[in-house]
């Protein structure tokens, strides 16, 4: 093999290697999105758990689309209620002991699609599936999905 086209092999070899290797690894906007999700988790915990129980409608309008939350409204508010825990935990119990191993992961397969894990009083996760979206520059909840995954 000439020189030329070895090094030109070569090269070919480590952009398709390093190509495959980019999926796998977090891009910063994945770091984004996580960071917005665990920074809502943690406000939202805390609102709802008593902690800080004022301000959930604008940690909502921050944090969510506007679909999602005419959703949950939706979810909530015709008798009987079309879901018996919190739409964001999917437990009815919200303790501050959530967040201390609340874990959250990106759906290899979609881009858009989110798991938030954490324990509390069983053994086995619970693991709530959710879309997010950008919309304005910003990072928001687009959708909840219900019972896909078990706990």
């Amino acid at each position: 093999m000439k020189p030329v086209t070895q090094s030109v092999a070569i090269s070919l070899c480590v952009v398709f290697i390093s190509a495959l290797s980019c999926k796998s690894a977090p891009t910063s906007e994945e770091e984004k999105v996580k960071s917005m999700l665990k920074t809502f988790y943690a406000n939202y915990v805390r609102m709802n758990s008593g902690v800080d129980s004022d301000k959930t409608d604008s940690l909502m309008n921050k944090y969510c689309t506007a679909k999602l939350i005419r959703y949950a409204n939706n979810l909530y508010s015709e008798p009987p209620s079309k879901i018996n825990s919190d739409l964001f935990l999917q437990t009815q119990m919200i303790d501050v002991r959530i967040l201390e191993n609340l874990r959250i992961q990106k759906d290899l397969k979609a881009d858009n699609v989110y798991y938030v894990s954490y324990t509390y009083g069983s053994n086995s996760p619970i693991i709530v599936k959710l879309s997010v979206i950008k919309e304005r520059d910003v990072y928001k909840i687009d959708h909840v999905f219900i019972s896909e995954v078990g706990r």
